[in-house]
């Protein structure tokens, strides 16, 4: 009876788990998600804004994702936006945000989120200054990088490094890989810093398909082999202003999909 009892609750739990797969494979599909948010999309293409600059780097443009886990389930959500405009040591900036939370559910068992923001010189995009928060139950953790764009230089924590040209910090990354011209086959190649390591940051456009650009992208430490980092695919929505659609990051405990549910 209870053998029968524990074979009927593992197919249960089998067969809901096959159920969320197959709709979170059905859903993380960039023609459908582009489908599912075109009247969003499509408010982006209005002419009030006179490049895509304009409508990319505006004032609380937020991109809302889903973060799913496999195609099994999602842990939680991620949002993006420029965040403000003021100055920063004379010189003209902006300040942008990324969050990461828990659901709701989760949230009650273990309630911890990441916060990401920098500041990025309006000219020439480049961060002047890049934060990290984490917040558990347990403590809160904050690190902080600034830049010296002119010298080469960042210091964390007091201690200064030489970084090259143009660096970024993750979130000025994503922001400017946005802001590029893609062409097929051409590599885009971006410095990246995180603690006091540069990493490559490399994304090949592949494909161009119902207007929806398909761009693979590794990032790894410049000085070591590839296993120091890590592998994604990015689509992106291509016209007057690109949109985001999903990202796929490779990782050791299976993929990480973050699949863009809204424009605000």
């Amino acid at each position: 009876m209870i053998k029968r009892l524990f074979l009927g609750l593992a197919g249960v739990v089998v067969i809901v788990v096959l159920a969320d797969v197959v709709s979170n494979t059905y859903k993380s599909n960039p023609e459908l998600i582009a489908k599912n948010l075109k009247k969003e999309i499509e408010a982006t293409q209005i002419n009030q804004f006179k490049t895509y600059q304009d409508w990319l780097w505006q004032l609380d443009r937020t991109f809302v994702f889903d973060v799913i886990y496999m195609n099994i389930f999602s842990p939680g959500t991620a949002k993006m936006h420029v965040a403000g405009e003021t100055n920063l040591n004379n010189t003209p900036v902006y300040i942008m945000e990324a969050t990461v939370e828990l659901s709701t559910f989760l949230k009650k068992m273990y309630d911890a989120k990441m916060v990401i923001s920098d500041a990025v010189a309006k000219d020439t995009k480049i961060p002047l200054w890049y934060r990290e928060e984490s917040y558990t139950p347990e403590n809160n953790k904050s690190k902080e990088i600034v830049f010296d764009p002119q010298a080469h230089i960042a210091a964390r924590e007091g201690i200064k490094f030489k970084i090259p040209p143009y660096t970024h910090d993750p979130l000025s990354a994503f922001f400017n890989l946005l802001d590029k011209n893609y062409v097929l086959g051409e590599t885009i190649t971006l410095n990246l810093l995180t603690k006091e390591e540069v990493y490559a940051f490399n994304v090949t456009p592949v494909e161009l398909k119902n207007n929806i650009y398909k761009l693979n992208g590794e990032v790894h430490r410049s000085d070591k082999s590839s296993a120091h980092g890590a592998k994604f695919t990015l689509w992106v929505r291509n016209g007057k202003v690109r949109v985001p659609l999903m990202i796929k990051v490779v990782s050791a405990g299976g993929p990480i999909y973050l699949r863009l549910k809204a424009i605000k």
